[in-house]
């Protein structure tokens, strides 16, 4: 299993899992998660992307790197930009013989749904996974609430923040 991280500093890597840097920058000619990929032997490898940041750059360097055989997927969780565009290299859809399927087109039966589950939460029992800090931000604090969504959104946290509306007792 392979992850990508801004940086290295203060991240604990979970067991069982290869960290990818990725530069500072990124020009949109790099190629970090492909050239990391290729280093460890494991191009045209990869069967399942799990993309968490939905940067065009990164999303079609990670689809360079899966396997050819037609039985990748490509499970995608966020867009960079408000409006939910990103771009794809289509090219490399079809050289590799990738399928788009969307969230209702039952992609994922429900056996295939428990099965990542069970096996993620195994794993969180063995100690392998752990659970990223949590920075909680009262919604009547309206400064935190800016402040925590524009750290959100410039990717500047390896926090994982939760705005919390005020709950009546």
């Amino acid at each position: 299993m392979l992850g990508t991280y801004r940086s290295l500093e203060g991240a604990t890597i979970p067991s069982g899992l290869t960290p990818i840097v990725l530069p500072s920058e990124l020009d949109l000619s790099a190629r970090p998660i492909h050239d990391a990929v290729a280093k460890l032997n494991l191009l045209n490898e990869i069967d399942v992307v799990v993309d968490c940041a939905g940067l065009d750059a990164l999303l079609n360097d990670s689809l360079l790197t899966m396997s050819p055989k037609g039985s990748g997927r490509i499970i995608v969780m966020a867009a960079s930009r408000l409006d939910g565009f990103t771009s794809v290299d289509f090219r490399t859809l079809y050289f590799k013989g990738l399928t788009i399927k969307g969230l209702n087109s039952g992609a994922l039966g429900a056996a295939d749904i428990k099965g990542v589950l069970d096996y993620v939460a195994k794993k969180y029992d063995e100690g392998i996974f752990m659970a990223g800090e949590v920075e909680m931000v009262p919604m009547e604090d309206e400064i935190a609430v800016k402040e925590a969504l524009s750290r959100v959104l410039a990717r500047s946290t390896t926090k994982r923040s939760v705005i919390i509306p005020h709950l009546l007792d």
